[in-house]
């Protein structure tokens, strides 16, 4: 993969940052003439010519209404930059998430994701687009300054230059440490958040258990953490900024005595003397500035090295047809020594139904995991159409493939939405789906009707409305194999009995249930039950 640094995104947005750059640029002008336009009307004022010092008093203020106008612009403009600089990265770190394997992507928890997404992306704003802008602006200004101290006296030019170079070598003693740092900030960030996330979703255990006082502890043990590496990151900033600001101090003074020895000998005006210190500060401030907003925008480099670090699934390019008939033979799965699936062997022909049984911890979700592509590292040999799967990518033949669970989450958007995900579904097809699993009632009745939106994890639905909108969104999509993992938990038994039927009696759909519970009417209509075993 392509690396991607800030640079991609500043080339990206170019349009805006080039607009941007214009009015930093202006700022530097306007900084520069008015120290300029300040040693004139000084020198005027020495000399006692009144009639320079009027014009020069104007030039003064026009340029600092220009530079008022400038301080309004570039504000807005550079937040318009860094907005649309974050649209992009959110839209590359979510594109890469889905290149990932179901594994890959469950290497890392859903709170550090949403910390790379929130948390990092503030880390890279402040640390980067926002230090970037501030550089490019002490970069011009230190130019301009070293430009107007030139023409001045050229000699300035040679103790400019030795100081220069001194601040520029102070930084690299401290760019390392600063960058590991940065990192460890944005680790205990996603510590932070991981942790609160983790918390708060286990309130109504907290609450049941009169232990709402965990929430507190763990969260404060994590925001800790995160105080704590702030605070390392800060002092060690802070040793760099000392470093630099007080090599700025001598510097200024140096160029100081260098003009005022220039002026002893009569070279320069006073004037020179007078704006000489201003305009050092701009170049030794600024590089004080610069110095230390350069080792921050190196630490923000391991951010997007860890966006993207992650291997890419992809897909080995050879698709796969629908089902006609799925093998497995011997196929079993053990994870850190423990054996989640015994052996089993089967045989699922298009259009057939079929149903899993066996005692809880036997396998059978391990099972459908392993078919639903979550478990790629299974033992045995499983076939589609008489192809070998183990050889391929997972994307060529989970296309066929519909995962239905007993907790199926639910976005926090409309009921539409949750069921087509996006896909331009006819809406007769979304009303037939709904009507099949016993919901289409139920939404004619709601005021907003397919355009409600489902609060957070469809907790404004009951759990058996949850299941049935999950099993009509996977009945909308169509796939070649259906496999239901409890996908009727929640419902009564007559509910039940009435979605089974209705799985069981469509003879395009290739069924693998698993079940607790099997009527022996039920139980009759199946092609073959599949048992596990302990």
């Amino acid at each position: 993969m392509k690396k991607i640094t800030l640079t991609t995104y500043l080339w990206r947005c170019k349009r805006q940052n080039l607009i941007t750059l214009f009015w930093i640029l202006l700022g530097s002008l306007c900084v520069t003439a008015n120290g300029w336009a300040s040693g004139q009307a000084l020198a005027a004022i020495v000399a006692l010519n009144f009639t320079k010092f009027f014009y020069w008093s104007l030039c003064l203020l026009a340029v600092n209404l220009l530079w008022s106008l400038q301080l309004l612009m570039v504000g807005k403009m550079e937040e318009k930059s860094i907005q649309g600089m974050d649209v992009e990265i959110r839209k590359d770190i979510t594109e890469h998430l889905t290149k990932l394997s179901y594994q890959t992507f469950h290497e890392e928890s859903v709170g550090t994701y949403q910390s790379w997404l929130t948390n990092d992306i503030v880390m890279i704003n402040e640390a980067g687009f926002e230090v970037l802008s501030l550089m490019i602006s002490q970069f011009l200004t230190i130019t301009f300054s070293i430009i107007v101290l030139i023409t001045y006296h050229v000699s300035l030019l040679a103790t400019t230059f030795i100081f220069v170079v001194l601040m520029l070598i102070v930084p690299k003693f401290f760019q390392k440490s600063i960058q590991e740092r940065a990192l460890k900030v944005s680790q205990a960030n996603e510590g932070l958040t991981k942790k609160v996330l983790d918390s708060l979703k286990g309130y109504d255990e907290l609450f049941a258990f009169g232990k709402k006082s965990w929430l507190v502890e763990h969260t404060s043990h994590a925001s800790q953490k995160l105080a704590t590496q702030k605070v390392r990151y800060a002092g060690k900033m802070g040793q760099l900024m000392g470093s630099s600001n007080g090599v700025s101090l001598i510097s200024q003074i140096a160029i100081l005595f260098h003009a005022g020895l220039l002026y002893g000998k009569g070279w320069v005006s006073f004037g020179v003397v007078g704006t000489s210190q201003y305009f050092a500060a701009n170049i030794f401030a600024g590089l004080t500035g610069f110095t230390a907003n350069l080792g921050e925008l190196r630490a923000v480099t391991p951010l997007f090295e860890k966006f993207f670090a992650q291997t890419e699934a992809g897909a080995d390019g050879a698709s796969i047809e629908p089902l006609e008939l799925l093998t497995g033979e011997d196929v079993s799965y053990t994870i850190q020594g423990q054996q989640r699936l015994k052996e089993i062997s089967f045989e699922f022909a298009k259009g057939e139904k079929y149903a899993l049984i066996g005692d809880s911890g036997s396998g059978k979700s391990t099972l459908l995991n392993i078919l639903a592509g979550h478990l790629p590292d299974f033992s045995g040999k499983l076939y589609w159409n008489g192809q070998e799967l183990t050889q391929r990518k997972p994307a060529n033949w989970l296309q066929h493939v519909t995962y239905v669970n007993q907790t199926p989450h639910l976005f926090n958007e409309t009921i539409l939405d949750n069921l087509t995900l996006g896909t331009a579904f006819p809406l007769e097809d979304v009303e037939k789906v709904l009507q099949a699993v016993g919901l289409w009632k139920f939404v004619l009745q709601l005021p907003e009707g397919l355009q409600t939106v489902l609060a957070e994890d469809g907790q404004n639905f009951s759990g058996g409305q949850k299941q049935r909108l999950a099993l009509a969104r996977a009945l909308l999509f169509k796939r070649s194999l259906f496999l239901v993992d409890e996908g009727t938990s929640a419902l009564d038994a007559s509910s039940v009995a009435a979605l089974e039927n209705i799985l069981l009696a469509d003879p395009e759909l290739t069924l693998l249930l698993v079940s607790h519970h099997l009527s022996a009417a039920t139980k009759e209509k199946f092609t073959a039950i599949y048992t596990t075993t302990k």
